[in-house]
C-alpha cells in the first residue's frame, strides 16, 4: 500500500524564567509523489487539516492546550493548520501547553488521517523523564558522495527521512553516538534529508529497534514485537504506518492489514 509520509515536524520550544508554558510549533506537510523517475519530490503543506492535541498514545484523551504562555486562555483543539484561506496554505500550527509529553493526529480535509506522532514539551514531561526531542537538518554535505552526516546530540531513537521516506537503521544507514553513516542511498544534491529524533535518558522508558517477529511471505498478517511498545513507529520499505488503518497493536502482537511481501523491508522502532 503506498502512503504519503508526513514530513518531520520542525520543533520550537521556548519558555520564560517566571512563564508556566511552554511553546510548541510545528508545520504540516507531505512529500508529492506522482513525480516522474528520479525526480525530486517536492514537499507540499498540508492547510485547512485538523491538528488533534492528546495526553495519550492513541489519541482517545484530549489535551487542554492554550493561547498564551501563562495558560489562562483555552485554545480550539483540534488546530487547524495554515489557516482556511489561500492567504495563509503554509500548514504551520502551535499551541502553548504544561510541561510533558503530549501526541497528536493531523486529519486532512480529504478525510486521511496521520499519526498519532509524540512530542515532548520541556524535555521533562510525564513518563519521558529527561528525553527532550529534537528536529534538524543533519550536518554534512548533500552531494551524492559524502556518506558521513552529524547531529547535534546523540539519539535514543531516530527518525531519518530522505525525500520524505523513513530510511531503516542498519538497512540504509549506520548511527554511532551521533555520527550517521549511509550504507546504501547516498543523499543526492537537491535531496531533503530530515532527521527528527529523542535524546537524554529516562529511567521510565528504553528505547528499541527491531524486525517484528513472524513470517514476511505475502501470506502472514501476525508479527510480534519483543516488548510492548508505549511509543510506536512501523515502517515497511521506508514508508511509516499508520495504526488502526494499516495495523493493529494489541500488547506486543502487531495484525497487519495487508501481508509485506516476501522482500519487503520491516521494521519497528519503539519505546516500551
Amino acid at each position: 500500500m503506498k502512503r504519503i509520509f508526513l514530513a518531520f515536524a520542525y520543533l520550537c520550544l521556548s519558555s520564560a524564567a517566571f512563564a508556566q508554558g511552554v511553546r510548541y510549533d510545528s508545520r504540516a506537510t507531505t512529500v508529492q509523489t506522482n513525480m516522474p523517475s528520479g525526480a525530486n519530490s517536492p514537499v507540499l503543506a498540508i492547510p485547512s487539516a485538523k491538528v488533534l492535541v492528546c495526553t495519550v498514545s492513541d489519541c482517545s484523551v484530549v489535551a487542554n492546550i492554550y493561547q498564551d504562555q501563562a495558560l489562562t486562555v483555552i485554545a480550539s483543539n483540534p488546530i487547524t493548520t495554515g489557516g482556511a484561506t489561500p492567504a495563509n496554505l503554509s500548514g504551520t500550527w502551535g499551541f502553548w501547553g504544561p510541561s510533558g509529553n503530549y501526541w497528536y493526529k493531523i486529519t486532512t480535509s480529504q478525510g486521511v488521517v496521520y499519526g498519532p506522532y509524540p512530542i515532548t514539551l520541556g524535555g521533562t514531561g510525564g513518563g519521558g523523564g529527561g528525553l527532550s526531542t529534537a528536529a534538524e537538518t543533519p550536518g554534512g554535505t548533500i552531494n551524492g558522495i559524502n556518506r558521513t552526516f552529524i547531529l547535534s546530540n546523540p539519539p535514543v531513537l531516530l527518525l531519518l527521512g530522505l525525500n520524505g521516506l523513513l530510511m531503516t537503521q542498519g538497512v540504509d544507514y549506520t548511527i554511532s553516538a551521533n555520527i550517521i553513516t549511509f550504507t546504501a542511498s547516498l543523499p543526492n544534491t537537491g535531496d531533503r534529508l530530515f532527521a527528527s529524533y529523542f535524546y537524554g535518558s529516562s529511567s521510565s522508558l528504553t528505547p528499541f529497534s527491531q524486525t517484528p517477529g513472524g513470517l514476511i511471505n505475502g501470506a502472514n498478517t501476525a508479527f510480534s514485537l519483543s516488548h510492548p511498545p508505549v511509543i510506536l513507529f512501523l515502517t515497511r520499505n521506508g514508508v511509516q504506518l499508520v495504526t488502526g488503518t494499516d495495523y493493529t497493536l494489541s500488547g506486543s502482537s502487531l495484525t497487519m492489514t495487508v501481508a509485506p511481501q516476501s522482500g519487503d523491508i520491516f521494521n519497528a522502532q519503539y519505546f516500551y
